[in-house]
């Protein structure tokens, strides 16, 4: 049986809406670790559906390496003021804009492959868009 305290445990850990954590504990046997990994795999698949939506709001930070060598704009879009308001969708571009200040990433294509934790920062990028329900689109 899946309990309101293992649905409210893996909503705190993945920030998925309370239904989804729901189906997937339930798909898994009250699993966590597989409850994580299907629910990453489905922001995956929410991600491509999205893909063509209009991403015109967000935020742009900078940060400066800790040599203070380099620096980088990271500009983060989404659909809707409310979400790019939001205090958690702030701190994730403020997250992986300090991930890639310590990296050498030069373009694009580096940073999004940039491997920040145990996923690349696209991959983490399209598990954000499965949490938040919108497109999301990067720049550097």
């Amino acid at each position: 049986m899946i309990t309101a305290s293992i649905v409210k445990e893996l909503r705190d850990k993945t920030s998925a809406p309370m239904m989804d954590c729901k189906k997937v504990l339930t798909e898994t046997n009250g699993d966590i670790e597989a409850s994580i990994k299907l629910l990453r795999e489905r922001g995956i698949m929410k991600s491509s559906k999205m893909a063509d939506r209009a991403a015109n709001e967000g935020v742009i930070t900078a940060r400066i390496n800790a040599g203070a060598t380099s620096g980088l704009l990271l500009e983060v879009n989404c659909e809707t003021d409310f979400v790019s308001k939001n205090e958690s969708f702030q701190a994730f571009v403020g997250e992986v804009a300090d991930a890639l200040a310590g990296s050498n990433a030069a373009d694009l294509d580096a940073a999004l492959a940039y491997q920040h934790g145990d996923q690349s920062i696209e991959d983490t990028i399209k598990a954000k868009v499965g949490e938040v329900g919108e497109n999301l689109q990067f720049r550097i």
